[in-house]
């Protein structure tokens, strides 16, 4: 007689209160350790979101751990792994460091990442090179927040607004007069697109700003936005550490596609369709957003706030 007809609650018959119907989560327990199991009341089913950061065994040299809904926590490819066959590389625990040497025969990638770091001064990191960056530009007294790279015009971002700067330097040449958000880059439309929570588009010659969409629920901006070709990604934290975020530029539409392994990741760059992500403290690696798996191999000395690809 007390059944209230939703699946989230349990419903019991007090002989002094009458009908209780408490709504539980304990119904959705999918018996995975690392998943958050919730009773939705809402659309009264359940969610079993894996939540990557519940399986961090703190050890850097084997990599990072991922949660898989069906199997538990698992292991990714251990660090300092470049997936370069010919290249030899050895992982240090100690300091959480790799070392890759490259026979004369064996090319290393050439990747150079821009960075902003957390004076606003500019760097071109090259992660298989030695030393790992290079200074481009000192900084102009301010702190950017993130760094983007439009075709031949370059912006910095900050609590204050965009800022359009002369290439390779810190010199401001124009104000847009709008912007805040932490993380920013520059879509195939020609358009800014900056994240914290809302997501926004940014006209950087008309110098307009529109709301296009949220991150999901719990999930803030850690620190950029990248592109890949049409999509767009986005840095994120949340109670469950730091994660990559898929954002649909038409339909406002977000979704998770996995822990970044790394947290705090303030630099997201493409260079050569290949998601290059840089944390707080300097570790460099890649993510890719098909298949989740996640790649530490590198570390900077740079304390980034900002990324792009170095043109």
């Amino acid at each position: 007689m007390c059944d209230d007809g939703f699946f989230c609650t349990v419903d019991t018959c007090d002989g002094f209160t009458g009908c209780i119907n408490e709504p539980t989560d304990d119904l959705c327990d999918d018996g995975i350790a690392c998943t958050i199991d919730i009773c939705d009341l809402a659309f009264d089913t359940c969610d079993n979101a894996p939540c990557d950061g519940l399986c961090d065994d703190f050890i850097f040299c084997d990599g990072v751990e991922r949660c898989d809904n069906a199997r538990g926590c698992v292991d990714g490819p251990p660090a300092c792994e470049t997936g370069i066959a010919c290249a030899i590389s050895t992982c240090n625990e100690l300091v959480e460091t790799c070392t890759h040497s490259f026979p004369l025969a064996c090319e290393p990638p050439d990747v150079h990442i821009l960075v902003t770091d957390d004076t606003g001064a500019l760097w071109d990191v090259a992660p298989f090179e030695t030393p790992a960056q290079t200074l481009i530009a000192d900084s102009n007294g301010t702190t950017h927040l993130d760094i983007a790279v439009l075709g031949d015009r370059w912006f910095a971002a900050d609590g204050a607004g965009i800022r359009e700067l002369i290439p390779f330097t810190n010199f401001v040449i124009a104000d847009l007069g709008v912007g805040g958000p932490n993380s920013m880059a520059a879509g195939p439309d020609g358009m800014l697109y900056l994240a914290s929570n809302p997501v926004f588009r940014v006209d950087p010659d008309a110098g307009t700003q529109t709301v296009i969409g949220n991150l999901p629920a719990g999930h803030n901006s850690s620190g950029d936005v990248v592109f890949l070709g049409e999509r767009m990604f986005v840095s994120t934290d949340s109670s469950c550490g730091g994660a990559l975020v898929e954002f649909d530029t038409q339909t406002g539409v977000s979704t998770v596609l996995g822990g970044d392994g790394l947290g705090c990741v303030y630099g997201l760059a493409n260079v050569d369709d290949v998601i290059y992500v840089v944390n707080c403290d300097g570790k460099i690696g890649t993510f890719d957003p098909d298949s989740g798996e996640v790649r530490i191999f590198a570390r900077t000395l740079v304390e980034p706030f900002g990324a792009d690809a170095l043109p």
